[in-house]
Parts: structure tokens; sequence; C-alpha cells
């Protein structure tokens, strides 16, 4: 995975690679979305499908918005040590 520098190329990459898709995807898209090294650049097609399919949309935003408020002042010190 670190060989991309946009969340598109990304996700492409955790679906190729196989296995637990769902999970290293979403993973390394977290951590993607709160680096300044990533281009954020996932479609808002994509995004928009997201909220009307996902049930529980307002609760994983919710909890985004707890983790973005608690970590992204250290996570980009963190992500330039990896």
């Amino acid at each position: 995975f670190v060989n991309n520098n946009d969340e598109h190329n990304l996700l492409i990459d955790a679906i190729d690679r196989g296995g637990d898709t769902d999970t290293s995807a979403s993973i390394a898209l977290g951590l993607a979305h709160i680096s300044d090294e990533y281009e954020h650049n996932l479609s808002e097609k994509l995004q928009e499908e997201f909220k009307t399919t996902e049930p529980q949309y307002e609760r994983l935003k919710n909890v985004n918005y707890e983790l973005d408020k608690t970590f992204i002042p250290e996570y980009p010190q963190f992500l330039k040590t990896i």
C-alpha cells in the first residue's frame, strides 16, 4: 500500500490483493484519509452511494468525527515515521 499516493489507487490495490479486502481497504483508506501525503480523490459518486446504502452512515460519520478530533494532531507526524 505504500506505493500509492492517492485514495483511488489505494482502494484498487486493496481489492486486487484479495483476501480480507474490506478490512484492509478500510484500514488503508482510513490512514490515507488523515494523511496530507495522499490525494483525496475517491469519486463523489462512490461516496454518495455509500451514504445511501450504508444503514449506519450517521453513526460512522460521528465515530469518524470523534477519531479526527482525537488523533489528527498526532497522525501526520506518526505517518512520516512509518
